[in-house]
């Protein structure tokens, strides 16, 4: 089980993704 700090952390409540890595992750979470 990976670390909880490993997380992507999509950050919805700004308007940036909190890593470049989670941009995609929120996206398709938006784009459902």
């Amino acid at each position: 089980m990976a670390k909880n700090t490993r997380k992507l952390k999509p950050a919805n409540h700004g308007t940036r993704p909190a890593s470049s890595k989670a941009r995609k992750a929120k996206r398709a979470k938006v784009r459902t």
